[in-house]
């Protein structure tokens, strides 16, 4: 195709790209004039969420007559270091490809930019487009809003009034349904989620299990209707009655009425107003973080670096100078002095080795939330390392997940200073670094069987008896009762028929205390919030089997702590809704 053929092609693309709502949000990434290869950034949301995730396409045209292989990188900047997500993306000779891609961001942290970076055949220029998050400031924070277009387009301007007069920042943006990716990790930077009922029916079912998923996860779903009693939820099984919904997992799915052309400010503004923004960086969580605490400080041996410094100075000086290689024989210090510097090095290595010992320890919290109605779980894991000497830091994981660095403001402790690389299920860079004190974050969603089934009532006492299909014993387990009742198992083991007894209120406060200690404070308050409600069931694993999300091999994890919540199921013989 001569260069004239491809660019009226390039053009009849950008203005189907137009029709499509993608024209706005769209970057080119500059390539050789006349190569035949046309490459855009889209982006499904047109203000790039403060954190969590910013979900993307990216689209190569290839019209060289040769297969070429892109590899886009994008760099989110922390203080100092900063969070890449790479992938590659393969066409063919003729072909043209829209490669759903989500780049990972990390804590909230409002007005930072996003590079992608493009190497490949034919891109030049530096390769590079931008995702840029812009907001107004004001002294409070509302969590990051996504509205569709088709609400936006008379409701938009009417709430960010609304909002920004009561003194709050209006952080959102808006999107277009058809661009939505079916990856929950894709919404993990988004607070709330707006769309008309119309819009949600016609979303392809991956992907409103994806939004459903990450509702699970924490999210707020709300879908404008004149019948919000009429909503599909798509297997979601959310009879939890909350403020502005029902609860699903850690988030809620919820409805607001609308007349199909203008939704009012006051039925949105409210319940975006409710509450303050995410932030899942450790910043003022640390001094009451009990597994970082137990973990100790990791503080400078001053005698040992001064001391080393003190012998290495008197040795690659004084005694380099007047006895190795005194002023007859000064040629010996082209090799004396390297081999000082090679030796002193060895032995730093060696007395640390002693001192710190390889590899490293750490603790981590595993909090699963059962959703038995999709036979998913929603699975969180905060952990805490300190590590000793480091012979290689990259590890792999065996699913899917939403990672996070999370900063620690501690003395002596710089863990953002680095890269945080993540491809695909590979992760490399600083996540872990020699003689340091570093946690992380990691979300995911499983397929499970699991869950916790009522399967008789004693007739007298209304006593119950249930069944585990969890993988693990549960040590301890509460149960509440409908009526507000509270049951108590110990000892529950997986397929075993477990008769349970009446517990009191001040026993469940006791054990929540101790259990959730080793929860990061937001992670303690969200469990809490989700697991003691009636129907619903608060269970500890201290000894698990597979449950853990298995990161650096060389470490060694100690006191691992599985926290399961979830429904309660009800088996048909028991003849009662709940427990």
């Amino acid at each position: 195709m001569n260069r004239s053929l491809f660019l009226a092609a390039a053009g009849l693309a950008a203005l189907a790209a137009v029709h499509t709502g993608r024209a706005a949000q769209s970057q080119p990434i500059d390539t050789e004039n006349g190569s035949g290869i046309a490459i855009t950034v889209s982006r499904v949301f047109d203000n790039t969420p403060p954190g969590g995730a910013a979900p993307v396409h990216l689209n190569v045209t290839n019209r060289s007559g040769e297969t070429g292989t892109w590899t886009f990188t994008t760099s989110r900047y922390m203080s100092g270091g900063s969070l890449t997500t790479q992938t590659e993306v393969t066409v063919g000779p003729g072909e043209s490809r829209s490669v759903p891609f989500i780049a990972f961001l990390g804590a909230t942290m409002r007005g930072n930019n996003v590079n992608v970076h493009a190497t490949g055949p034919a891109v030049q220029g530096g390769g590079n487009a931008y995702l840029q998050h812009s907001y107004n400031g004001n002294a409070k924070e509302m969590p990051f809003l996504a509205m569709s277009r088709d609400l936006a387009a008379r409701s938009w301007e009417p709430l960010k009034k609304h909002i920004e007069t009561a003194k709050w920042t209006f952080d959102a943006t808006q999107f277009d349904p058809a661009d939505l990716l079916d990856d929950w990790r894709a919404y993990a930077g988004v607070g709330f989620l707006a769309l008309s009922d119309t819009e949600w029916a016609k979303l392809p079912a991956s992907v409103r299990t994806a939004l459903r998923q990450w509702v699970s996860m924490g999210g707020r779903l709300i879908v404008a209707s004149n019948a919000p009693a009429s909503i599909d939820w798509s297997g979601a099984r959310a009879s939890t009655p909350a403020a502005d919904g029902v609860s699903y997992g850690f988030g809620v799915l919820g409805t607001v009425l609308w007349d199909g052309k203008e939704l009012k400010p006051e039925a949105l503004a409210p319940l975006v107003m409710k509450e303050k923004g995410n932030d899942n960086s450790a910043y003022d969580e640390n001094k009451s973080w009990s597994m970082l605490a137990n973990l100790g400080s990791l503080k400078p041996n001053a005698p040992l670096i001064l001391g080393f410094v003190i012998a290495f100075a008197t040795l690659v000086g004084p005694v380099n100078l007047f006895l190795l290689a005194p002023p007859a024989r000064r040629h010996r210090m082209f090799w004396t002095t390297p081999l000082i510097a090679v030796g002193g090095s060895l032995l730093l290595i060696v007395v640390i080795t002693f001192q710190e010992g390889t590899g490293g320890t750490g603790r981590r919290f595993t909090a699963i939330q059962l959703l038995p109605s999709a036979h998913e779980a929603a699975v969180i894991q905060d952990q805490v390392a300190r590590t000793g000497l480091l012979f290689a830091g990259a590890f792999r994981l065996p699913e899917d997940v939403l990672p996070s660095p999370l900063r620690l403001d501690l003395p002596f402790q710089s863990q953002e200073n680095g890269t945080y690389r993540v491809a695909g299920r590979n992760f490399s860079g600083n996540w872990f670094k020699s003689r340091s004190l570093q946690a992380q974050r990691f979300a995911a969603i499983r397929p499970t069987r699991a869950e916790l089934t009522v399967v008789s009532r004693d007739a007298a006492s209304g006593t119950p008896s249930i069944v585990s299909s969890i993988e693990s014993p549960l040590e301890t387990l509460f149960l509440t009762g409908s009526n507000g009742r509270l049951w108590r198992a110990d000892n529950v083991r997986p397929g075993e028929k477990t008769a349970m007894h009446p517990a009191a209120l001040r026993d469940r406060t006791a054990w929540a205390t101790v259990t959730l200690g080793p929860a990061r404070p937001q992670l303690n308050e969200a469990l809490k919030n989700a697991a003691f409600k009636e129907g619903r069931f608060a269970a500890l694993v201290s000894h698990p089997k597979g449950e853990m999300m298995a990161s650096l091999s060389s470490l060694r994890w100690k006191d691992d702590r599985v926290f399961y919540t979830g429904p309660v199921t009800e088996s048909p013989a028991t003849g009662a809704p709940q427990p």
